[in-house]
């Protein structure tokens, strides 16, 4: 019962967290190109001079809408941890879901910086979102339910994606990308700032959930309890008498009296005493000094570095973000209608499949396979894009590969980075190993999301997919080759 209570815990927290981060990561993919040419900055409408001044501009504040939120992530992926260790994991997410909760002031902006802004401050949200669900997990569900409660974050991500595509739908079911006709693509304003309002709605049950429910991580009370107790030796103070455990009932305000998991029990035992009583045994390092600057460490950067790769350059959100012009690439009419069936249906429906398999097969097996689905969809999408010119044939072949494309990302590096990450990195290694792949993974992000608007109308979607080809095949590579297996690893490894 214990073991439910405390993966219903770590579920519920990745579902509120994970629907936070994919809608407002999401909604943007149906709103960049009607905010920009309709409301923000209608005198940059290329008017259908797709080299000209007008249309550089365009490519370049779309850009900037669509990364801001990830520069905000990139942020909180660097603010999640330091801040999770001094004050606990339970208050570091109930402090930024409440700040998650200004994203509804989006609902009264009408200037873009300002909401520029509010978009950067909800990235912040999603950095710190991303670092923290997968950590409170590896802390406090047990090795044998990991992988699928790992699994939650990317779940409820997917999910939100979804739910953000049919709005922005039914908002605009006429969409049409490639009209220079305002009529076509402008949606009105009340409706676009209420499309992302909405995106409040996830952080405000966070906030709620996290403050009155969720339970503390033990082993980050045992961190904090060692660390007082060597500071207590080292300038004479009394150490105060060890605690003992109980676990609480569902809902109950746990205290460290009070809450004990199986997770804490693989690192600290029944006794609850540290290894060897060694503090140095159970304390994360989240220096990037120790990660860069020693033998072993340098092992695990490169480590880290890979999994970013693999997690974003591999283009995933390309299709996400960039979805409506892919498809009008290709031929397609209704491009939101296409995104939301094609990317946001197909996408949620996917990431089940590694659902069922992670604790089975393992987390490797799924990532190679996955990166292979994506590395020969990416490499047929270039020839689409590049030999193709009827439209029926290239319509289909686009969409059967973008459906291959997004498969392979789900079942592999879309639902595993995560859980990887937390997994991956020994105890020694582990904060900082955890904080430089997020960070990596962000700059990724930020790269592709803002590039692909301005390189693909110099160099056109061919180059941009065999790009995407090639860097997958050297994902592949490190994969198979280098990254180790986690499955059945405990979090102490």
């Amino acid at each position: 019962m214990g073991v439910s209570i405390v993966a219903l815990h770590g579920l519920s927290i990745c579902f509120w967290c994970g629907c936070f981060c994919g809608y407002n990561s999401g909604i943007i993919s149906g709103l960049s190109k009607p905010l920009i040419e309709c409301d923000f900055f209608p005198e940059y409408s290329p008017n259908g001079d797709l080299i000209s001044d007008s249309s550089k501009k365009q490519s370049l504040f779309r850009g900037v809408l669509t990364a801001t939120v990830l520069c905000g992530g990139m942020v909180g992926s660097l603010l999640g941890v330091p801040i999770a260790d001094k004050y606990g994991r339970k208050k570091a997410l109930n402090m930024f879901s409440l700040l998650g909760c200004t994203t509804a002031f989006l609902y009264l902006v009408e200037d873009f910086w300002v909401h520029v802004s509010l978009r950067f401050v909800a990235g912040l949200c999603i950095g710190v979102y991303y670092m923290l669900c997968p950590l409170y997990i590896t802390e406090t569900v047990h090795v044998a339910s990991r992988g699928r409660v790992g699994t939650a974050l990317q779940i409820s991500i997917c999910f939100s994606i979804f739910l953000a595509q049919f709005v922005n739908w039914i908002s605009k079911s006429d969409y049409d990308a490639t009209s220079h006709d305002p009529d076509q693509f402008c949606v009105a304003k009340s409706i676009w700032q209420l499309e992302f309002a909405l995106g409040a709605i996830p952080a405000i049950v966070a906030f709620l959930y996290t403050y009155f429910i969720l339970p503390e991580s033990q082993m980050w009370i045992e961190r904090s309890r060692f660390s007082r107790r060597y500071n207590d030796s080292v300038y004479g103070t009394p150490v105060e008498s060890t605690p003992t455990f109980t676990r609480p009932l569902l809902g109950q305000r746990e205290s460290p009296e009070t809450f004990h998991d199986l997770a804490f029990e693989e690192e600290f035992g029944q006794s609850g005493e540290a290894p060897n009583g060694r503090l140095d045994d159970v304390e994360d390092s989240s220096s990037w000094f120790r990660l860069f600057c020693s033998p072993e460490g340098t092992k695990w950067a490169k480590i880290a570095i890979g999994l970013a790769v693999t997690s974003q350059l591999t283009g995933i959100n390309v299709v996400i973000y960039y979805s409506p012009q892919i498809f009008a690439e290709a031929h397609i009419k209704n491009e939101l209608l296409a995104t939301f069936s094609v990317v946001g249906l197909w996408n949620f429906l996917s990431v089940f499949v590694s659902t069922l398999f992670v604790d089975r097969v393992g987390r490797k097996p799924l990532m190679v396979v996955g990166l292979l689905l994506m590395t020969v969809a990416s490499f047929l999408l270039a020839l689409v894009f590049g030999s193709l010119n009827e439209a029926t044939m290239k319509s289909t072949l686009a969409i059967c590969c973008i459906l291959v494309y997004i498969f392979g990302f789900e079942i592999g590096p879309g639902a595993l980075f995560f859980l990887l990450a937390s997994e991956v990195f020994p105890r020694s290694f582990r904060g900082g190993g955890i904080s430089f792949a997020n960070l990596l993974s962000w700059i990724f992000n930020i790269c592709v999301s803002f590039g692909f608007p301005i390189l693909s109308s110099v160099a056109g979607l061919s180059c941009m997919f065999y790009t995407l080809a090639g860097v997958g095949t050297l994902s592949v590579i490190f994969t198979y080759w280098i990254l180790p297996e986690t499955k059945g690893t405990r979090s102490v490894d």
